[in-house]
This record gives structure tokens, sequence and C-alpha cells, in this order.
């Protein structure tokens, strides 16, 4: 066998090289388990098309996985809520499979009581009579046990669910429109090389209003605005049901269930297919690493035990979340899972998937209170069925779209997670460069003098990460929820976003021209792709924070007013115009994904000046607040002509406009540092420029 790419790369990993291979065996032996049993993967990850409620020929089919059940029962609206009729009482296998069938009504017909006669016909009819259970209507499963207790829950892999207004609680729907949306687009091209701009979302708080907002407004409203500024990805939070609004989506209760306050299955394909229709990727943010507590509406206890999907005790629960942690080892919930993943692939389109919480899933604690080394990597704190489950995960996505993005949200360091298998790596595309943006914070929190900047060391750390594994950089993403802008601009820093306003001027003025300087050496540096949350793009002002108790279940920082960074007369149209350029620079050079990681010939402590090589760009910042260089080198790898491309200077910036564009700078034959060339330029206090590489000359 050929060793691992990972190991031949690095020869310090051989100590683990032991520990690499059996991660390999157990996926291998997880998945020839699943071909023995099930006869092949395929039907395996099928499952969401034979579990759950599903019209079939002549009637309509129910199955559920409830093994400590003695009997089960299908009741709604469609049988009056007859709990324990002997109609809709399912048969038991042996492996506690519960299963239904209830054909088609004939006419003049009735069933438990409820007349189904009718003259109308649609898709739903056939010559035998009318389907039992009607499209969109309220359907839950009781589940009697052994002691005779009988629980009431939605089903698992139901489809759809709604909210009863007066009592808060969800029920299944069965969902099954007599017109089912057809996609009209294809796939986007796959961007095998290209670097992904992700505008990260969610529907709920994507609009202006003091409510929950629609897959409807976000498809006429949003997506067109994301394809103007430049992003070529949108990534979904919130997409699978959780009846707890304000956890923005991450305690999930119907994981097959897109989520009924944003709109219907069908209108979240109709989004899906728009952004597709201009060649925007759709990332589902993927919530695998836990579930909610929830007991009715959720998994959890969902057969009357603690372990059906998730372990039993103190390990099923997680210690900061409260909320459930699966069984990775047990081969229903693997059916569940992966089955899951190929439903959004299949039915809605999506072209990838965010994994959340990576960085809790392989660690039997959690990856609380640890000191991530290579050592805690393969050791026994790493829990091995949640590594072979994002094997299996990954393997599953990519066998059925080639062309999927996988994403980890990995805060550890985990070794290989953005490798593939052959390289002995779990198989994601990329990892989450989640150090990026926690650095930023941590400096602004300790250093409020910001001559104490230690650019020498941010860069560093902006730039280390692992080795071939592709990375997605960002300033701010959700998990951010008091943004940059306004740690930098303090009190009444709404009002200050205007030019009118005459608050602080100065101070303003250096807020911002920092905030630019932070944003372009992240997306410069720190990445083969890059992350936005809505908003932040043009410094949305106030924090994020969902309706709930707390602060009155109030709407207030919870929305989305894009319009602002409409007025001329703000920061914010000036910043919404310093993203949109600053995208576009990717989109002209193609710099980000192309293999060159950056050299960094430049990071004065002292003068706290940084400057970077990228493909044929070199970027330039000062980050000091008031001190200007008449005269500074920087070397270069490439002789010859170089020409200014960019400066966050720019009066369209809300700069000051003294950095020419367009200008030329030639190259002096020296050598300087590690580079042979050198060029002399002037560096203004908190700005930053970008050159291009136009005239290469061989011999210089």
């Amino acid at each position: 066998m050929t060793e691992m790419k990972i190991l031949q790369e690095n020869p310090l990993l051989e100590k683990y090289a032991d520990k690499l291979k059996q991660r390999q065996h157990n996926f291998q032996k997880a998945l020839n388990r699943i071909i023995e049993y099930y006869g092949s993967v395929d039907n395996f990850t099928i499952s969401y098309k034979h579990y759950g409620l599903h019209r079939i020929e002549g009637g309509i089919f129910y199955r559920e996985w409830v093994p400590n059940a003695k009997n089960v029962y299908l009741a709604g609206d469609f049988n009056g809520w007859n709990l324990t009729d002997p109609a809709t009482k399912c048969d038991r296998d042996q492996y506690g499979v519960f299963t239904l069938f209830l054909p088609d009504v004939k006419n003049n017909h009735s069933f438990s009581g409820i007349n189904f006669q009718t003259s109308q016909k649609n898709d739903h009819f056939n010559q035998n009579g009318e389907t039992r259970i009607k499209h969109n209507t309220r359907v839950r499963c009781f589940i009697e046990l052994n002691s005779g207790e009988l629980l009431s829950r939605v089903p698992a892999w139901i489809n759809y669910t709604t909210q009863n207004k007066q009592s808060g609680n969800f029920d299944g729907v069965f969902w099954d429109p007599p017109q089912k949306y057809e996609f009209k687009h294809p796939w986007p091209e796959p961007r095998t090389d290209c670097a992904f701009l992700i505008y990260e979302c969610h529907i709920g708080m994507a609009g202006p209003e003091p409510r929950i907002h629609t897959f409807s407004e976000f498809t006429q409203n949003v997506i067109p605005y994301v394809k103007n500024m430049g992003y070529n990805a949108i990534q979904l939070m919130g997409i699978m049901e959780h009846s707890f609004y304000a956890s923005a989506g991450y305690q999930v209760t119907s994981f097959f269930a897109p989520s009924s306050r944003f709109g219907t299955p069908e209108e979240l394909k109709h989004l899906i297919d728009t952004a597709h229709s201009l060649g925007i990727y759709v990332f589902l943010d993927t919530i695998h690493s836990h579930a909610s507590k929830n007991i009715g509406e959720g998994l959890n206890f969902f057969d009357g035990t603690e372990s059906q999907y998730f372990h039993s005790g103190t390990r099923g629960i997680h210690p900061v979340w409260d909320s459930r942690l699966f069984d990775y080892s047990n081969i229903e919930v693997q059916r569940f899972l992966l089955s899951n993943l190929r439903y959004y692939i299949d039915e809605f389109h999506f072209d990838g998937f965010r994994f959340d919480g990576v960085g809790s899933m392989i660690y039997v604690n959690q990856g609380n209170n640890v000191n991530f080394n290579w050592d805690v990597y393969f050791s026994d704190l790493v829990d091995e069925d949640a590594v072979t489950y994002l094997y299996l995960a990954n393997y599953v996505i990519h066998r059925y779209d080639m062309f999927a993005i996988t994403i980890a949200e990995d805060v550890s360091g985990m070794i290989g997670i953005a490798r593939s298998f052959e390289d002995g790596g779990f198989g994601f595309d990329f990892r989450l460069n989640m150090g990026g943006a926690d650095l930023w914070v941590q400096t602004l929190e300790k250093y409020e003098n910001f001559t104490d900047w230690n650019m020498n060391d941010i860069v560093y750390k902006l730039n280390n990460r692992p080795f071939k594994e592709k990375t997605i950089s960002y300033t701010e993403c959700h998990d951010q929820p008091f943004p940059i802008a306004f740690r930098l601009l303090g009190n009444n820093a709404e009002e200050k976003m205007s030019f009118l306003s005459k608050i602080d001027q100065d101070k303003v003025d250096d807020s911002i021209s920092l905030l630019k300087l932070i944003r372009l050496l992240t997306f410069g540096i720190s990445g083969e792709s890059y992350l936005t949350f809505m908003g932040n793009e043009f410094c949305h002002p106030g924090i994020i924070e969902f309706p709930h108790q707390y602060n009155h279940d109030s709407f207030q920082n919870c929305i989305r007013k894009f319009e602002l960074a409409n007025d001329e007369m703000t920061r914010y149209a000036s910043l919404k115009r310093f993203d949109h350029d600053m995208l576009y620079i990717e989109h002209k050079e193609k710099f980000l994904n192309c293999g060159d990681l950056g050299y960094i010939s430049a990071a004065d402590k002292e003068n706290m000046v940084v400057a970077f090589e990228r493909k044929d760009l070199v970027f330039i910042f000062n980050f000091n607040s008031n001190k200007d260089f008449e005269s500074y080198y920087i070397g270069v790898e490439k002789g010859g002509k170089y020409k200014c491309i960019f400066s966050t200077d720019d009066f369209k910036y809300a700069g000051k406009g003294r950095i020419a564009i367009e200008k030329e700078i030639m190259t002096e034959k020296e050598n300087w540092g590690t580079k042979s060339n050198r060029i002399e330029v002037k560096l203004l206090a908190r700005t930053a420029f970008i050159l291009k590489s136009v005239d290469i000359q061989e011999n210089m």
C-alpha cells in the first residue's frame, strides 16, 4: 500500500502513522458493514424515501424506527386525532421498525367516521379513490410502551412541520403538493480551482422589519444583492427545523424539514434554483454535531429511552450547549444522518455543506478545556466513532455530487480535516479559519493602544494554517455578534456613520481606516476562500441578537437594513463599495485559490508595516495610526514594472484619495531580505494598497 501523502510530506507525523491507518480501516469497516447489511450505499442513503410519510402508488406509506415501542399509531387531522385507531396501527419487524400502509379510500366509503367522497380530481387521486391524508395536514405518531404509556411524537423523518400558535408546540405535516417544484436551472459550473466568496445568511434576519422574513423575500431581495456584490456562494443558517428560534437553528428538532417559519419546501427549492440561475452556489449549515433536547417534537427520548439516537448518561449531554449528542457508532444513526445529507442533495440541490461543531463532535469531552496539539489529535480524547462518521459523510456527499463542497468548523486544528481520504484526511474540501476572527477580537480587547499591536505576531497567526488544507477566512461571521466596526467606533456608533455627523470625526476616520486594513489583510493572507456574515460588509449597526425572553422577544437586533448602504451620505455606502471592489480583485486576479499561500516579505513590528506577495500581487499595509514613511523598501520576487490597482485610501471608500491608482513603480535590482529585487514606496498612516506586476523583466 502506498504511504499516505500526509505522512510523506511531514515525517514528524510518522509516530502517529498507526492511528491514521486505523482511522482509514475504521472507515472501510463501517462502509463494508453498510454494504453487507443493506446491499449498497445507495440503498442505505436513499432511506429518506422509505422512512417517514410518503405518497406511493395506491396509498400512503409510513415507516419509523422505534425499537422500544410495543405499538405505534399514526394519527392526525385525517382521522380526527384518534390516537389508537386500529386502522392506523403499524406493523413491527424484528428490528423495531414499524410500517403502515394506508390505501386510498374508494369513493363513497368512509375511514374512521370521516367521509372522503369528493368529485374533485388531482394528482392525489386515482381510480381507487382519494388519499387518506391530505396534503398540508397535521400528523403525529403515538408510541405505546410496554408500560402502557402513550407518547406523542413528531415523526423523525417528517418533511415539514408547523407550530401551533396557541400551544407553541410543533406538529408534523404531510407535505405532498399537487404541483411539486421542478428545477429549471442546472447546478453552477464546478469551481474546483476558484475561490469561494461566501455570503453567510439567516433567512429570518434578512430584511428590515422586526419580524421573521421568508424564503420568497430572500429570493426576491437578497439573492440579486449577493450577485451584484460579487459573492459566488451563500451559506444558509437555520434551515433545518428548530423549535427554539433564538438558537439560530443550532438546536434542530426535525432534520428533514426546512423551517416553516420561512416558508415551504417548494419555496426553498425556488430560492436555490434562482441562486443557481445566477451562478451562485448554495451551502447548507449542517447540524450533525448535536440535537435539541426537546421531547415530543425532536429526537430526544423518541421511543422513551435516552439512547435510541444518542449516548446515554452524561456523555449524551453537551456540557455547554445542553443538547443531545449522537451515538455515531449506531448504524441506524448513521442511516438517519447520511440519508439526511443525500436528501438535501437530491431534493433541494444544495451545492455543499458546512458542518457545524466538528471540534465538538470529534472529542469525547467536546474539546472543552484542552490545549490542542498533535498528541491530543491522536489520543483517547478523540471520539473515533465521530471521526468515522465524518469520513462516511464526506464519502456520501462526494459520491452523489462529486463537485459538492464540504466545510469543517473545527476550532481544534485537527490534522487532516481538509485532506482527502487517500492523503490520510477526513475528506473535507475546506476548513474554517476560526482563529482569525478570534485573533482580531482578542487584539482589540487586549490592546486599547494600537501602537502595542505586534503585527509580526498577527500576520504569522493569520497565515498559519495546516499544510495543503484549504481554508476559508473571515473577519466576522455569525459567531461575532458585536461587529469590529462598533468596537472601534464606541458610543453613538450609528450616528457617527453619517458624513454629516460632527462627533469625533478624526476618531471615526481612523476607525474606518483601520477596519479596512483588518479586512483586506484577512482577505489577502488568511485563506483560499473568504466569508462575510450578511450586513457586515457595510457595517450594519447593532449586535446580532435573536428574540428571546431576556430581551422581551425583541427583533430589534435580528434584522438587516440593506437600504442603509444606499445612502451616499453615510460610510455604510463607502464600506459596501470597498467590499465589492475587494471581491472584484479576486474575480479578476484569481489569487486566493491558485496554490500560492502568500510570502510575507515584511512584518515590521516597530513600524507596524506588513507586506506580502501572492501570485502577481503585492499587498502593502501601514497599520501605524500617525506615522507616514516617505521612503520604505519592500523586497519582491519579480523584477520589472508594478502598478497600483487598489487603495484603501480611495475617496469612494471614505478615504482621503492620497494614493494614485494606476501609478507605476519600477523595481531596483538589489537584494532585499530573501528577495533579489526591491521597490521603493511611500506609506501613509492607516492605509494599504495592492500592486500588480505588469511587466516582468526576467533578467532583473
